[in-house]
This record gives structure tokens, sequence and C-alpha cells, in this order.
């Protein structure tokens, strides 16, 4: 996220193409109000996989440490905030696969280099 950088730039500079990006003042869709500010998106993980959060670690750490490394020296310029963003539905609590999440030693290390913020949402739907 920019308050007005151009988001094509960080796909110049990752070499990772986005799912989504946006321009500070466009509208995103044409329902949307006009964007406050730039932002550029990819996804790891579909929320259609049935899969843990944690698993997209692999895709992460399958872009190596030298991505790690570029992201972390667009945040350097003020310019770029980067995070990665969890989002978890929790639709069964017996279901120990659903409860909390983990990252390797790995991961972590990765997302220093990054200088990746966390955000962590989860849902719990009961009934």
């Amino acid at each position: 996220m920019s308050d007005d950088a151009d988001p094509d730039h960080v796909t110049s500079v990752l070499g990772l193409r986005p799912d989504r990006l946006v321009r500070k003042g466009e509208k995103p869709s044409p329902k949307a109000k006009e964007s406050k500010f730039s932002s550029w998106r990819k996804t790891v993980l579909s929320e259609h996989v049935d899969g843990r959060p944690e698993d997209a670690a692999a895709t992460l750490l399958a872009w190596g440490p030298a991505v790690a490394r570029r992201i972390g020296e667009l945040v350097d310029t003020s310019i770029w905030e980067a995070s990665l963003v969890v989002v978890q539905q929790i639709d069964d609590l017996e279901d120990s696969r659903q409860l909390g999440i983990w990252l390797n030693s790995e991961m972590i290390i990765w997302m220093a280099q990054a200088k990746l913020g966390l955000d962590i949402d989860q849902y719990v739907i009961v009934d």
C-alpha cells in the first residue's frame, strides 16, 4: 500500500504479476469510490483451497530470499507498506487443523527480510 506510488513499479521490481492493483484516484470497480491510496496485491493461497493459512508459506519461500529483500527495499523507501494478510475461517472448533496459525522459523526469517507486517483476520462461524 502507498499513498500515491505507482503499483507498476512494484511489478517491475519484484518480477511478479499482481492479482490486483489499484492506483490512487482509480475506482477498483464501477460502483466503488475512488481509491485513497495505491495498492498491489498477490493472493498466495485462495480462500477456495482447503488448507491451512501456513500452507501459503511454501509459495512465499519458493519466491526466494531475493524477492523478500526486494520487498524490504520497497518498504525501506517509506513509500510502500507491505503486509502478509492471513484470513482464516473457523467453522469447527473441534477440528484442530482450524485452530491457530503456525509459522516456522524459515517463514519468520523471510518475512523479516521482506519487512512484512502480519495481519491476521480470524472469523469464527458458529451455529
